[in-house]
């Protein structure tokens, strides 16, 4: 599912810190053996039309990062963490674990901000369930150099069932994962999971139509060469708006 939504924007701030020597160093320039200014650059990341999720950044010396301290933002809940650039250039990964912030939490900051609702992307019984559970994982891919956040993963795990049909079919050992992908001046959003169904380890995937149905696609163990797929549907589903 592609979602449209406003350009990907960054900001940047620099301030200057200023180190002399007294007596000998001239405030606010510095002199060569005695003085040098280094220019601390403070970077904020953010991914369209997410504004719940930021990344800010402050440090290095002249824009150039090695190992530097921030903060990740998910809702009304601001992390700590420190961020070291990998050495090929590839996206900085960033993982935290934001405690007793929830969906119906980032739902609430969300439509607050005007930005994208995470609990949009699931059918309303799934959104009802895994609302009201502990965020056990946020990780973010972040391109340094072009100043982008350029994918995030909100993650929850249940210890209770899901019941997918009421008496009939239920997910034990739930645990869901939100996937947020930069696409140009959008995103895409991908729901995935898995748990156990009758003692057996499945992958889930949870797909939203056109017309606001859903469809939840069920991955059991598979034989190698012979993969095998069931598909549960609830008419609920289907029917309920978004």
């Amino acid at each position: 599912m592609t979602i449209t939504s406003e350009p990907i924007t960054s900001t940047a701030t620099t301030s200057t810190a200023t180190t002399s020597t007294a007596g000998t160093g001239t405030a606010g320039t510095g002199t060569a053996g005695t003085g040098t200014d280094r220019a601390a650059v403070a970077q904020h990341y953010t991914l369209a039309g997410v504004p719940w999720l930021a990344l800010d950044l402050t440090g290095g010396v002249n824009g150039v990062f090695s190992g530097v301290d921030g903060t990740v933002t998910i809702g009304t809940v601001t992390v700590p963490v420190q961020v070291t650039p990998p050495a090929d250039g590839a996206p900085a990964h960033i993982d935290v674990e934001p405690g007793q912030l929830t969906l119906a939490t980032i739902s609430a900051a969300a439509v607050s901000a005007g930005g994208t609702d995470p609990l949009v992307a699931l059918p309303s019984s799934l959104g009802a369930f895994v609302g009201g559970i502990a965020v056990s994982h946020v990780g973010l891919a972040v391109d340094l150099s072009g100043r982008t956040v350029t994918a995030a993963e909100i993650t929850v795990t249940a210890d209770q069932p899901w019941w997918v049909l009421p008496g009939h079919f239920e997910v034990d050992d739930l645990h869901l994962t939100l996937a947020y992908t930069r696409a140009g001046d959008s995103y895409t959003v991908e729901v995935t999971g898995g748990g156990t169904v009758l003692g057996s380890v499945v992958e889930l995937a949870v797909l939203r139509g056109d017309d606001g149905s859903f469809t939840l696609t069920v991955h059991g163990p598979t034989a190698p060469g012979s993969p095998s797929q069931a598909s549960a549907r609830s008419p609920a589903w289907l029917a309920a708006p978004i």
